[in-house]
């Protein structure tokens, strides 16, 4: 059965990286929450349609950060996904 509605939510801490290492990025990043959402349909019964909105409130935030900084990675914008799913 497809699920008409639905929503969900990640909690990351706040990160800490050495001070040495590369320059220009954070060796501090505040925690923060990313909000998802979803919207379901069903056209017909060989057809359902489903769109995921990823990072719903566009949240600037830093995915990932080793301990030198040089593998630094932002989180994704707001992200947009269309699924189609045919039963036969």
């Amino acid at each position: 059965m497809l699920s008409p509605v639905g929503a969900g939510a990640r909690y990351i801490g706040s990160m800490h990286r050495g001070k040495d290492g590369a320059v220009g990025t954070p060796s501090y990043t505040e925690s923060y929450w990313v909000a998802d959402a979803k919207l379901g349909y069903r056209v017909n019964s060989t057809l359902d349609l489903q769109l995921n909105v990823y990072n719903l409130f566009d949240t600037n935030y830093v995915a990932s950060i080793n301990k030198s900084g040089y593998r630094y990675h932002p989180g994704e914008p707001r992200t947009f996904a269309l699924t189609a799913n045919v039963h036969f």
